[in-house]
């Protein structure tokens, strides 16, 4: 029962110390859903070579995806003209981190983390797709670039259809808690047994640090997929319990970055020497970053700074703000695949038309949020309701034009069909 008391107030600990930096960062992931249009990021990507491979690594790192979460985006990159090596530079920077996880690294892990972690994304990104743009070049036609410009302009113009703020919060508060709750929990349970039932120093020695230390740590991350927040109090509770910075920083790496529906992917639409690029660039970036941290003066602020985490005491801040946090995730736990947010009216729903369009490839909620987003910006569009569990789109409002709010669907990276009238 004393473990259990401990484990219980190790993940209440935690999630005090990680709760403030965790809502700041579910704030400003909602408000650049609002303002950063996905047009304009497929215009960055197409033109091939190194710098469409610099561009979509940087644009990676704050981008708040998890590994499942990316790839219908890097599926849409693909299809507006992204070469192979910028498709690939984006899949693997994204998932290591994002504007929420940076938030909660320099709350758990300090400054110094908070600043390697997304370089090291970045790094480890820039690799991945210089190796696929070597080996596998891209010969795919790209987009007519006034065409892109044209559609660029015309979904800036109808964007402010819907209330930026509407949009961040739907974003924010909605739809990355729904992918991100269960691994955050995962996540804190983990850290909160690790506290509770090793001894300090349990991987003190030549386990702790060292080559070995991180290679191990390597083939622990990659099998168990946790997202790049939820694999911060992890990391945290691992290097109180004497594992390397640079080893933590290797888990930190190969953990959120590898997963098996990402592989697939890449096999099935990118090609074998791409996937080999994936995964030798995340390996070796993992091992030689870890070294490299260990051997820079500054793992005793990184340690010190997980030992504070771990062991602080809890503020009226932090508890307040794990109770918003709470509110937060578990709606989202147990959200059954309809929108949290309040439904329009009965009244409202019938005062004009409805149409239910099958929407196919949506795999999480960014998914969802994507087409809801995408379909508001159409012509007559009053409300959008998307059902991801059963891949519907329930649209209504005035003057529609069917073809528009496919085509719109289509541009973010998804099919689109109306459904017919008897089976709505």
């Amino acid at each position: 029962m004393s473990a259990l008391h401990d484990m219980v107030f190790s993940i209440w600990k935690t999630a005090t110390q990680m709760a403030p930096y965790l809502l700041l960062g579910f704030a400003a992931a909602g408000i650049m859903a609002a303002f950063l249009s996905p047009t304009l990021i497929k215009r960055h990507l197409g033109a091939g070579g190194m710098l469409s491979v610099v561009k979509a690594s940087l644009l990676g790192v704050p981008l708040p995806l998890c590994s499942c979460g990316v790839i219908p985006v890097a599926f849409s990159l693909r299809k507006g003209g992204a070469s192979r090596g910028a498709t690939l530079a984006f899949l693997i920077s994204t998932p290591q981190t994002g504007v929420d996880s940076i938030a909660v690294t320099y709350g758990m892990l300090g400054p110094i983390m908070a600043v390697i972690r997304p370089a090291a994304a970045f790094l480890t990104g820039l690799l991945g797709g210089c190796l696929a743009e070597k080996l596998e070049p891209s010969g795919t036609s790209l987009p007519d670039p006034e065409k892109m410009a044209a559609d660029a302009g015309s979904a800036d113009a109808s964007a402010g259809r819907q209330r930026w703020w509407q949009t961040a919060f739907q974003h924010g508060f909605v739809s990355v808690p729904r992918d991100t709750a269960k691994p955050i929990v995962f996540g804190l349970i983990i850290s909160g047994a690790l506290a509770a039932l090793l001894p300090d120093d349990f991987f003190a020695g030549s386990l702790g640090r060292g080559p070995l230390a991180i290679l191990v740590m390597i083939l622990a991350g990659i099998p168990v997929y946790v997202c790049a927040t939820a694999s911060v109090p992890i990391a945290a509770v691992l290097i109180l319990k004497g594992v390397s910075p640079g080893a933590a920083l290797a888990f930190l790496i190969s953990g959120p970055a590898t997963n098996m529906a990402t592989v697939a992917m890449i096999w099935t639409s990118l090609g074998p020497r791409s996937l080999a690029a994936y995964l030798a660039s995340i390996a070796a970036s993992a091992f030689g970053l870890g070294l490299l941290l260990d051997a820079l003066p500054i793992t005793q602020q990184v340690q010190t700074a997980a030992a504070m985490a771990c062991h602080g005491e809890t503020s009226p801040a932090g508890i307040i703000s794990a109770l918003l946090l709470a509110a937060v995730l578990f709606p989202a736990l147990w959200h059954n695949g309809r929108r949290l947010l309040p439904r329009p009216s009965a009244a409202g729903r019938s005062s004009g038309r409805r149409i239910i369009l099958e929407i196919e490839g949506m795999s999480c909620e960014h998914c969802a949020s994507t087409v809801r987003t995408a379909l508001l910006r159409c012509s007559g569009v009053a409300h959008v309701e998307v059902d991801r569990l059963g891949g519907t789109a329930s649209i209504a409002g005035g003057d529609m034009n069917i073809a528009e709010m496919t085509e719109a669907v289509r541009k973010a990276g998804y099919n689109a069909r109306p459904v017919p009238a008897d089976r709505e």
